[in-house]
């Protein structure tokens, strides 16, 4: 008789759902590239976005109910070796969501298809898991901020953050940014000013919602909120244990 191993992950009732997609967002595909989408999918060794992977270990580490899920949409078949790349480059333990592989024409060629299979498989886990709270990882070179910000707008208790990782350059005013933009904006941190040193553009303009979408450049300040019941300024009070760093710098490299 064949015997087959398999793995099940146990969520617990409460906590917090860490949705995230895998191309272009934790793993190096190029998928606005066709060529080169097609050469990292079936002939080149799959690589890491560097930092990610440590970055959703430290996530991880901040208690049991702190459960991941991994979107695709690659097709099934691909499990096995996407299987491999997240045990073997320390991505924590988590359920894979891929697509049911169509040899259809007309569906090979459905631009929509991604981005109606992640928003089948979020809802679904929404379902599934009533009492959980999700953050929503994703990234510009599809539709991941337009999926997320109609599911965000739909959910509003339950979805506390959106992060999106911009690798097309157009975070200040493309069609992904202004999804972004349409989701509810905190009040203005004017007395962050402590924090971030000369920096008055950031004081000025630096928001919640910043702080809750890793946009801000402090260290280890995505998680703040998390557990907490206290609003912006009980956040706010917990930036004072935050290390201390210059921002003016990695603000202007990454783009903000």
């Amino acid at each position: 008789a064949r015997r087959f191993a398999g793995r099940a992950q146990w969520i617990g009732d409460e906590g917090l759902s860490v949705v995230c997609d895998i191309d272009d967002t934790i793993k190096h595909t190029q998928v606005r590239q066709r060529r080169q989408m097609l050469l990292n999918t079936f002939a080149r060794e799959f690589t890491a976005v560097p930092g990610m992977a440590a970055w959703y270990q430290r996530i991880a580490r901040r208690g049991a109910d702190v459960a991941f899920h991994y979107l695709s949409g690659s097709p099934l078949q691909l499990m096995p070796p996407l299987g491999a790349f997240l045990r073997g480059t320390g991505f924590p333990d988590g359920s894979v969501h891929l697509r049911a592989l169509s040899f259809n024409p007309a569906a090979l060629l459905d631009e929509e298809a991604t981005s109606r299979h992640k928003q089948a498989e979020v809802r679904q886990l929404l379902a599934d898991h009533p009492r959980r709270h999700f953050v929503l990882i994703g990234d510009s070179g599809e539709r991941d901020p337009e999926t997320y910000g109609e599911i965000a707008r739909q959910y509003p208790s339950r979805i506390a953050a959106v992060l999106i990782r911009d690798v097309t350059g157009d975070r200040a005013d493309g069609p992904g940014r202004a999804q972004v933009d349409q989701l509810p904006r905190g009040e203005c941190l004017t007395e962050v000013d402590s924090q971030v040193g000369d920096d008055d553009v950031l004081a000025d303009t630096l928001t919640v919602r910043d702080l809750l979408t890793h946009h801000t450049g402090l260290p280890a300040t995505d998680f703040l909120w998390y557990a907490s019941d206290g609003d912006w300024r009980g956040i706010l009070g917990r930036l004072a244990r935050v290390e201390r760093k210059r921002l003016g710098g990695a603000m202007r490299q990454a783009g903000v």
